[in-house]
């Protein structure tokens, strides 16, 4: 009996790693399958929230850095499982009179996101280049 219980925890704790996905707080729009979206109204909203959903998918925010001021205020990128085929890209864009946060699950393969113009009037090119 204590030989069954062990295999079906071993089998359920493999079967969990191998489909870790990305989290959502209730706060967050399920956009799509692997896409999160909240608009806020501030700029130390849109950060409190990209930080809540980071540490809800178990990273350790300690040493997240923030543009503030700046468009993109973040452009991060993470795997949720080291061996998984997909990363999860965060952004955090500002707009006249509200912040979007977006977390998105892509393929780990070089992507390129989007343009934007940052608070220079420079264009910036988000891109992830795979390691």
């Amino acid at each position: 009996m204590r030989r069954i219980f062990l295999m079906t925890m071993l089998l359920l704790g493999s079967s969990i790693a191998f489909t870790q996905r990305l989290k959502s707080t209730r706060d967050f729009d399920r956009i799509d399958k692997d896409c999160y979206f909240k608009r806020c109204d501030t700029e130390d909203e849109a950060i409190r929230s990209h930080s809540l959903m980071l540490d809800f998918n178990g990273l350790d925010t300690t040493f997240t850095k923030y543009d503030r001021g700046n468009n993109p205020v973040v452009f991060s990128y993470f795997k949720l499982d080291k061996s998984s085929d997909k990363i999860v890209a965060t952004f955090i864009f500002p707009h006249e009179e509200y912040f979007d946060v977006w977390f998105m699950e892509v393929e780990d393969q070089d992507t390129h996101f989007i343009d934007v113009i940052d608070k220079n009037g420079d264009p910036i090119e988000l891109i992830y280049i795979k390691p």
